[in-house]
């Protein structure tokens, strides 16, 4: 991998969460996993293990991926070794993203949300709402 150097003047990074990467310069692997499970209720209430993370077949399937065909390789010739960024602005990454500035030879990303809501009869929730007795995170 030829190296260059990467240099950047301003970034802005509000929100970096699960798993995401933020990498400035080369480099040669970057792995990155995330396992989500959201649960969602109309109501208030949790139960502890309510469900059980391992349940869930999304989770333990294998990763699927094809790597490049054996035999061939790449060669890049650089006219400026300088990798430049002026101003960069990032609201935010989630769930085994990757902000990368620079050369990356292998990477493997992979993130798997599992997303439940349970929402209760649409008049019951109307009537709620009209009652303003809905909680105010819903």
């Amino acid at each position: 991998m030829p190296v260059r150097s990467s240099v950047v003047d301003n970034i802005h990074l509000t929100t970096l969460l699960f798993s995401s990467v933020f990498n400035i310069g080369d480099v040669e692997n970057i792995a990155s996993r995330a396992n989500v499970l959201v649960v969602q209720h109309t109501k208030q209430f949790f139960f502890l293990d309510e469900y059980p993370f391992l349940s869930f077949p999304i989770f333990s399937e294998p990763l699927h991926f094809q790597l490049g065909e054996p035999g061939h390789s790449v060669q890049t010739f650089h006219v400026n070794p300088v990798i430049h960024v002026g101003n960069l602005s990032i609201i935010g990454t989630s769930a085994s993203a990757v902000i990368q500035i620079g050369s990356l030879v292998n990477g493997v990303f992979d993130s798997r949300v599992k997303h439940i809501r349970h929402i209760e009869n649409i008049e019951n929730v109307k009537n709620m709402e009209t009652k303003n007795l809905m909680p105010k995170d819903v």
